[in-house]
């Protein structure tokens, strides 16, 4: 009887073990999807610019034509998704000198990452409040502001 139970004993440290590497896995890879969607917009949005460099407006702008300019891993279709299969839409802003990237579904987790990492945005909105240089966010507003729901909407305005 020693013996069974040392060798259940023994397999439940072993099972209890491979759990946790699984556990830290999943969580790494978690992260990495926060870090490939900054990289994502970041590319993104400066193949936009480039593409309309010397143009004062981005007019025509759409998803559609976005997708020939995004990263092979945000193209599905003709659709944008980001790393968590929300969708992406790319518009002209209010602003016609100006771009809006709008990313959705983004979960709590992964939102504080690409609103405390983003960069070069002229301004970002992120659960109905406007950020920019002269209003920065600041980590404890992102962790508050990504954690106020499952999953956030976070728009982001770049230009020339």
């Amino acid at each position: 009887m020693d013996e069974i139970m040392g060798s259940w004993f023994k397999y439940l440290v072993r099972l209890l073990g491979v759990a946790a590497v699984v556990i830290i896995l999943v969580a790494i890879f978690h992260k990495n999807k926060s870090s490939t969607e900054v990289s994502n917009i970041t590319q993104l949005a400066t193949n936009i610019a480039n593409t309309y460099t010397g143009q004062t407006a981005f007019t025509g702008l759409t998803t559609a034509i976005a997708t020939k300019l995004a990263p092979p891993n945000m193209v599905s279709g003709a659709t944008l998704l980001n790393q968590w299969g929300g969708a992406v839409t790319v518009t002209v802003d209010a602003n016609p000198s100006q771009f809006d990237i709008v990313e959705n579904g983004v979960p709590s987790d992964g939102c504080v990452d690409m609103a405390n990492k983003a960069t070069n945005y002229v301004t970002m909105t992120l659960n109905g409040t406007t950020y920019s240089q002269a209003n920065p966010l600041d980590a404890g507003t992102a962790v508050t502001a990504c954690n106020s729901a499952a999953t956030q909407v976070i728009t982001y305005v770049y230009g020339h």
